[in-house]
């Protein structure tokens, strides 16, 4: 893994990584998900066969996964010793925590969040406690960007 921070930290060098991810669940396949993004790889995932929530095959995931991020416009905050990490895109943001203890994250009103195994529209912004190796995504909901 630190090489591959090492890499993220040049983007023309963090594109030429390929973030293949097996998730098991909604929860993982958001995990592997926003840390590939947030380090501007390009992430993909096990297409394999459909499956239920616990099967273990990524198919019925992908539409449970957030679109519309655009570009990064900050640098990476945060560390993995100091979670969380966090990274602002043109529409949204993401936040993952892959520490042992939750922590507390500001979700701005008027977005999209996913989090844990669901997506969910927020109208007024709040502090999220974002369990101990979880993420959070926000994309602006369309309309009021």
């Amino acid at each position: 893994m630190p090489a591959a921070l090492a890499y993220a930290k040049r983007r023309s060098k963090a594109a030429r990584i390929i973030a293949l991810s097996y998730p098991k669940s909604a929860s993982e396949a958001l995990y592997s998900f926003a840390i590939a993004t947030m380090y501007r790889f390009v992430w993909t995932a096990n297409l394999g066969e459909q499956g239920g929530e616990s099967g273990g095959h990524f198919g019925i995931f992908l539409d449970r996964l957030p679109r519309g991020l655009g570009l990064a416009i900050s640098s990476l905050h945060g560390s993995l010793d100091r979670p969380p990490l966090s990274r602002t895109f043109q529409h949204g943001g993401i936040f993952v925590n892959p520490g042992a203890a939750a922590v507390d994250v500001h979700i701005p009103a008027g977005v999209d969040l996913w989090s844990g195994r669901s997506m969910r529209h927020v109208d007024a912004a709040f502090h999220l406690s974002l369990p101990a190796r979880a993420a959070a995504v926000f994309v602006q909901t369309p309309g009021q960007q």
